[in-house]
């Protein structure tokens, strides 16, 4: 049996075991029983647009545009958060859309809204008491990935949407601002800097916060910045005409920050310009000259964290099959193997991108389907077979006895069609004299080949030699 033989049994083994072991895992985790099925996801989006029309404003405010674009992003939450339940709170489908619904409000101006590093949020019936901090909480967010509530609290905040105060918001503000810190994605344009500007500017605010002559931000803002970001997030969302009033200057840098405009209702809330400069934006300021223009809405995901899987489609699509063309061919391992390799790398491959690109939302069937093949088996099995033939694991010999020589074409070659050796059945190429020699039957002998297997332990030929029975041997 061949070495990659073997190895796909091996991985087929250890995916059997880690499957039993995370089933295990389920039953004795608690979390594991709030994680949404992926195929209840489009009949809680479903459920979403009438909970949503009922009891959420911002949604209301929004054209039917405007809510195809909401709810094609609350597809792709609920497809890749997971929402627990704590201290024995059953998660609901209002749990699970509320919350889920918050967090595509705060980054619906955003190209990149997934905050892929938040991937569990964590919902308490009421206050939590937090052992490391030693004290009790309403909501906590941590940049290892876990955003927590209290479901009380989280729904206060929605219940009366005008008093400036929203957990879900104010939490997920944190979870924004650290997304952008740490740049965890690749970030729309300029949002890094425009966070920034927004942070060098915040101690003379605060500082008006604590003496009162700011009295429009409670004065929790006043703590610290990344408090004071997320109180302004909350003001922008429930106040905004009086935020815009009473602090311009500072209701524009959450405008640019969001790259929304929650006064402009009949925009969908989009912001006029967002990709200009921060010094562009000083010379109209003082020239008096202002661009607007209005960001285009798209019902489709629009997300550039995944916008290399075209350019990888379309390198796919022109570069591997003609590489596997002239690859396959000469590989020595016989088809059984390559294609155990192949299914391999298509598994892997559904593991890694299965719940990120298509149960997401993000890819239709077809199109994930044509990024399987095309913009990962391809480029893979390339890049696999070029790492196995370099990374040679374990060599060996093998002997070919009495092969047969020919002339084709003014080349002389020494040539099998029969033989188990793709070289062999390519033909050895050889000079005028030895062809002669050996065709004339003068010597005896036959071929020995250095064979290795490589890092995937698919067959490689390493060289060849003449071996004549007088003991002397010719390399090839």
């Amino acid at each position: 049996m061949e070495p990659g033989i073997f190895m796909f049994v091996l991985f087929v083994v250890g995916l059997i075991i880690s499957a039993v072991w995370n089933q295990q895992q389920e039953q004795q985790d608690e979390y594991k029983k709030a994680e949404l099925k992926l195929q209840a996801i489009e009949k809680r989006v479903g459920l979403a647009k009438r909970f949503l029309e009922q009891n959420f404003d911002y949604f209301q405010k929004l054209s039917e545009a405007g809510k195809a674009k909401f709810l094609a992003r609350m597809r792709v939450v609920l497809a890749s958060k997971r929402i627990v339940g704590q201290d024995g709170l059953v998660i609901t489908r209002e749990m699970q859309i509320l919350t889920c619904a918050a967090f595509v409000q705060v980054t619906f101006g955003l190209q990149n809204f997934r905050l892929p590093r938040f991937k569990t949020i964590g919902i308490y019936p009421d206050v939590y008491h937090d052992r490391r901090l030693k004290r009790d909480l309403k909501g906590s967010t941590q940049p290892v990935g876990l955003i927590r509530f209290s479901w009380k609290h989280l729904k206060y905040g929605y219940l009366i949407p005008d008093d400036s105060i929203n957990l879900a918001l104010h939490e997920l503000a944190h979870a924004l601002k650290i997304t952008i810190e740490k740049e965890d994605i690749q970030l729309d344009d300029s949002v890094s800097q425009e966070l920034y500007e927004f942070v060098e500017d915040s101690a003379p605010i605060r500082s008006a916060i604590l003496s009162g002559k700011i009295d429009a931000i409670r004065n929790y803002a006043a703590v610290n910045e990344d408090e004071l970001f997320a109180c302004c997030v909350e003001y922008f969302f429930e106040n905004p005409a009086d935020f815009k009033e009473k602090l311009p200057r500072v209701y524009d840098k959450i405008c640019r920050i969001l790259r929304q405009d929650t006064l402009n209702v009949e925009g969908d809330f989009a912001y006029a310009n967002t990709s200009e400069t921060s010094a562009y934006r000083r010379m109209s300021s003082v020239s008096g000259y202002q661009k607007v223009a209005r960001a285009p809405l798209n019902t489709k995901i629009d997300d550039k964290a995944y916008s290399w899987t075209s350019t990888l489609m379309l390198l796919g699509i022109l570069l591997g099959p003609l590489s596997l063309i002239i690859m396959l061919p000469n590989s020595e391992s016989d088809g059984a193997s390559i294609l155990l390799f192949m299914l391999t790398l298509l598994v892997v491959g559904i593991m890694i991108f299965w719940r990120r690109l298509f149960a997401s939302g993000y890819m239709s069937s077809f199109v994930f389907v044509a990024f399987m093949t095309f913009g990962w088996l391809f480029p893979a099995l390339v890049s696999g077979l070029l790492l196995n033939s370099v990374v040679p694991l374990y060599s060996y010999t093998e002997v070919e006895h009495h092969p047969n020589v020919i002339s084709a074409n003014g080349t002389y070659l020494i040539k099998r069609s029969a033989s188990k050796f793709a070289v062999m059945r390519n033909g050895l190429p050889i000079n005028n004299h030895l062809y002669n020699a050996l065709k004339n039957g003068k010597v005896a002998y036959s071929i020995r080949f250095e064979m290795y297997y490589g890092l995937f332990g698919l067959k490689e030929f390493k060289s060849a030699e003449i071996v004549f029975d007088s003991g002397q041997t010719l390399a090839l």
